[in-house]
């Protein structure tokens, strides 16, 4: 077969062609995407599960603070510590604290961006509304 229908025929095998590439370029794209997205989740839920321990940890160093601060307040009612070593048990106390309330707020940044990973879109703040 020679001529028109030829160039035809072929015309159609090119588009068919063409349209069987950009599939298989959306397909490996869409692919790359649900890997990198589950790679997210467990990204997040690696980051939640060593916040867990972290926070844990933090409530014993909160604990083993509150309970120093104690002692070495009865110990300076007795007389037997002077003022300076409740100040430096008050420092280590809040600073205890402080790693805490870290740990904490760490949690709830690793919570969002499991919700984010997983779909999910964060709430606009408020006063972010009322702006626009």
């Amino acid at each position: 077969m020679r001529g028109p229908g030829r160039t035809r025929i072929q015309r159609r095998h090119a588009a068919r062609a063409a349209a069987v590439n950009a599939y298989a370029a959306q397909l490996g794209a869409y692919r790359q995407t649900v890997l990198q997205a589950f790679g997210q989740v467990a990204d997040a839920l690696l980051a939640l599960s060593n916040g867990a321990a972290l926070l844990d940890a933090q409530r014993k160093a909160l604990d083993a603070a509150q309970a120093t601060l104690d002692l070495t307040q009865q110990s300076f009612q007795a007389g037997q510590t002077s003022f300076l070593q409740i100040i430096e048990a008050q420092c280590l106390y809040q600073q205890a604290r402080l790693g805490y309330v870290r740990a904490k707020a760490q949690r709830y940044v690793d919570s969002v961006q499991l919700f984010v990973a997983m779909g999910g879109a964060p709430a606009e703040a408020p006063a972010a509304r009322q702006i626009r």
